[in-house]
């Protein structure tokens, strides 16, 4: 096996920080390794016949970190009920070695150097693909794995995540989630109030006119109308105003002609930055825009909202509602609520919708060297089948849900939060599983109707569709070699370029001398990498 390179471990960070924002929650806990039980009948699923069967329970180990309500779902033995209950009903005994997400990248490196290699790693995809330990699993899936391939096959987007740059093959079985509402623009309904603004703003313009008046008028109605921050966010996600679907810190984008792209190749790039830089200039932007927003800082960007200087924003739409409870101790009138993505002065508009897959799971070589790679994937593909997805998603059968109308139903307390859902092993996110969005929304409703619900729980639903219609797909980071080598470096000094036009340091001119300047210094070659290696994976 290769030596472990600067380049995975690099890709393998990159993962292991992606797995850990699917589930909003990185916290470290107790290493647990130890094995599950099982030893009954097999259900293979949907497509499950007696040839795929086995007799005696499939043994393997997989892999991963966990953390947050996640760990706190775990026995000492590192099982649960839920996992408890999928190896019963898929035949299958799996040894867990879990691990708390700020040991795990070492964890993996010292695995792999071992040459002791579980079956199933999770979250280290690229570093596994580069050191010839991941099993290609195209083949596989066309054979046992239908179920899986039905739960991403719609967009081809999703489907590139789990594919290799190098080769273009599938390599990684995910974690999906189909629900895209994810993201809002919001805006304090009570300084609108306060200020007299009757209509929710929609244009550029009308957002102009409110941050004018958000900057000036004392909104807030604490004396000072110094310390309001009209918005507070990261550059990147005002582009989509501009015709730039860009959802990330990198401005990655797929243009209108499908080429993998950056924004300042756009044609609307030179009118962002003009408009951006008035916004800085007049105090509509917050000064801190390079170290808080969604894209940048999600956890500063929250803390600004929290505090009550924000007068609007855009990152995760639940903001609306723990923002509005907390606000509401102090100033009962307090109210953050969702509203459409702002129509740029081209008539752009855009919201990111929530991305379908997380490449999750690995099948290593050392599945293949014991022969059990198909059996692996039949064993994900009965986690895939409906009665898999039922109980990663609902749990068991009279203790987490009952059948109402034919449907599950989840129960208190499962159902009054993620926390305790979680907590009890539903929707155990380190098990590659699709997690079916009847259930996810049935939780953020804590159980109820939508006309049952308390008013902070509906202002988050409103939230999420408030950009209904506006979203799109996010574009990948593809991990080219040149991306990979030179990416960290450059984009760095990108984002570094992009602040100081934007806060005046240098000019919009200097700017584009400083893009080309990166561009021939390898972001061109990260660009055509990018588009090739985009193309291929469509192809």
């Amino acid at each position: 096996m290769k030596r472990t390179s600067k380049k995975a471990l690099s890709l393998f960070l990159a993962l292991v920080l992606g797995i850990g924002l699917v589930a909003c929650n990185t916290d470290s806990g107790k290493e647990k390794d130890n094995s599950g039980t099982s030893n009954q009948k097999a259900t293979e699923g949907e497509e499950s016949n007696e040839e795929e069967t086995n007799a005696e329970p499939l043994e393997f180990s997989i892999m991963s970190m966990t953390w947050g309500d996640h760990e706190k779902s775990l026995r000492e033995d590192g099982s649960n009920e839920i996992l408890d209950k999928i190896q019963e009903d898929s035949n299958t005994k799996i040894e867990f070695k879990w691990f708390p997400a700020d040991q795990y990248a070492n964890r993996v490196t010292t695995t792999l150097a071992t040459g002791d290699i579980p079956e199933v790693i999770n979250g280290a995809g690229a570093m596994l693909i580069d050191q010839g330990a991941a099993v290609a699993l195209d083949e596989l899936l066309e054979e046992h794995g239908q179920n899986i391939l039905k739960s991403f096959s719609e967009n081809p987007i999703d489907a590139t995540k789990l594919k290799s740059t190098e080769d273009g093959k599938t390599y990684m079985v995910p974690f999906v989630l189909n629900y895209q509402p994810a993201y809002a623009w919001s805006v304090r309904a009570d300084w609108l109030e306060n200020v007299g603004v009757k209509e929710m703003p929609e244009t550029w313009e009308d957002w102009l006119n409110v941050w004018e008046k958000f900057k000036t008028e004392d909104p807030n109605k604490d004396g000072n109308s110094t310390n309001d921050i009209p918005y507070s966010g990261d550059i990147y996600s005002l582009m989509p105003i501009f015709g730039m679907n860009v959802s990330n810190k990198f401005t990655i984008m797929i243009d209108e002609d499908g080429n993998w792209t950056l924004a300042p190749e756009s044609e609307n790039f030179k009118t962002y930055l003009e408009a951006v830089r008035d916004m800085y200039n007049k105090g509509y932007l917050d000064p801190e825009f390079a170290a808080r927003g969604v894209y940048v800082d999600n956890n500063s960007l929250s803390d600004a909202v929290n505090s009550g200087v924000t007068g609007s924003t855009f990152t995760w739409a639940e903001i609306t509602r723990t923002a509005t409870l907390g606000l509401q101790e102090v100033n009962p009138d307090a109210k953050l609520v969702g509203i459409k993505p702002p129509v740029g002065p081209n008539g752009h508009s855009g919201i990111p919708g929530r991305s379908t897959v997380t490449p999750t799971s690995v099948i290593t070589i050392g599945a293949e060297k014991r022969g059990i790679e198909a059996d692996i994937v039949k064993f994900f593909n009965y986690v895939f089948s409906e009665e898999g997805m039922t109980t990663m998603s609902y749990g068991i059968e009279g203790k987490h849900h009952e059948i109402v109308d034919g449907k599950p139903v989840l129960k208190e307390p499962y159902s009054e939060s993620f926390a305790n859902a979680r907590q009890a092993g539903i929707n155990y996110t380190p098990l590659a599983h699709n997690f079916f969005p009847e259930a996810y929304e049935s939780i953020m409703l804590a159980g109820k109707t939508y006309e049952e619900s308390e008013p902070a729980v509906k202002q988050f639903y409103d939230a999420l569709y408030a950009g209904e219609g506006h979203w799109f797909n996010s574009a990948p980071i593809l991990n080219t070699e040149a991306y990979v080598n030179k990416g960290a470096e450059l984009f760095g000094q990108l984002g570094t370029a992009l602040a100081e036009c934007i806060i005046g340091e240098i000019s919009i001119d200097d700017f584009y001398s400083q893009y080309e300047n990166l561009k021939a210094s390898g972001l061109q070659e990260i660009i055509d990498q990018g588009n090739e290696a985009w193309k291929a994976l469509n192809s």
